[in-house]
């Protein structure tokens, strides 16, 4: 706002040498005045940010080049509008996305007059920019923490990545985000396996409170719902008799379970605490989107990393 002052300056004839007799600006003056001033620099700043957006957009399509770039028919570019969020080799999005390839946009227009045919996808559905390009990076590595930005990432962050995933209708993906997040709340998941270790149970209720601060049920998040829910059993029954810890679905849940319990004393009647899992595929059954005909995306990027 230092341009905008002193005021004074920007009304006609204003100076420092005026005539200490000549009557002070009225009121109105120096709010035209001030408009006036104000108007400019917007006027200026979106001027500078056009010219800047156009010149980001000549630069990109100077330098498609397929010897120098990521840009090419081995490639696919993802976006959100014009925003290019990132590319992905088009072998690994044929291979882990399949059934999104196949309404992958052959070419794009705007690539198309430069003489380029580029591959692009950009979904039809709104998604989030950040959870898209999260979603790209897990596409081209099959790293789910490094997807989603290291070992300890928010519950927001995950919440966020299992919506692109129903979005997406992409079920490889919503199954690497649910072994990450079962890795998140226990802090033991190794391998494909949980590790108990000493102090679990601190850990593990520390994790589930945290999720609770955030968790509202959807369709999206129903396996993870379905974790916490036996999580909260097994280690913060505590937690519902508060009633003000978790979300009334959780305390619900949990509290007809543990009455059941007391009234039948079937401990086959409660689900199995999956940090006790010992194999993958008691992992896969209750928690993954894959069906038991399919396989699980573990033992395709270990089958891969073989190659």
């Amino acid at each position: 706002m230092s341009a905008l002052l002193p005021l004074n300056r920007h009304v006609k004839g204003a100076s420092k040498n005026a005539d200490p007799e000549t009557p002070a600006p009225s009121v109105q003056a120096l709010q035209r005045a001030y408009n006036s001033s104000l108007l400019e620099l917007v006027e200026k700043g979106n001027k500078d940010r056009k010219v800047k957006a156009q010149q980001r957009q000549k630069d990109g399509l100077n330098n498609l080049d397929y010897g120098k770039t990521p840009f090419g028919e081995d490639m696919v570019i993802v976006r959100k509008f014009s925003r290019i969020l990132a590319h992905v080799p088009l072998a690994k999005f044929k291979k882990w996305a399949p059934e999104i390839y196949k309404d992958l946009d052959r070419v794009d227009q705007q690539y198309q007059q430069q003489g380029l045919k580029i591959l692009v996808f950009q979904p039809k559905c709104y998604v989030s920019g950040i959870g898209l390009k999260q979603w790209a990076i897990w596409l081209s590595t099959q790293n789910i923490k490094k997807s989603l930005g290291g070992s300890m990432a928010s519950f927001d962050t995950i919440l966020d990545a299992l919506n692109i995933a129903y979005a997406l209708q992409h079920n490889d993906y919503h199954d690497a985000i649910m072994d990450y997040a079962a890795y998140r709340l226990c802090l033991g998941f190794r391998e494909n396996l949980f590790t108990v270790h000493k102090g679990v149970d601190k850990d593990i209720q520390a994790s589930l409170r945290q999720l609770a601060q955030v968790f509202t049920p959807s369709s999206a998040n129903s396996m993870l719902e379905k974790l916490f829910k036996v999580l909260v059993l097994h280690y913060d029954v505590d937690g519902v008799m508060a009633r003000d810890v978790y979300p009334s679905a959780i305390n619900d849940h949990v509290t007809a379970q543990v009455f059941g319990y007391w009234q039948h004393k079937d401990e086959e009647a409660l689900p199995r605490d999956p940090v006790k899992f010992e194999r993958l595929e008691e992992w896969c059954k209750p928690y993954h989107l894959h069906s038991k005909e399919e396989v699980c995306w573990i033992i395709k990027k270990s089958l891969d990393d073989k190659c």
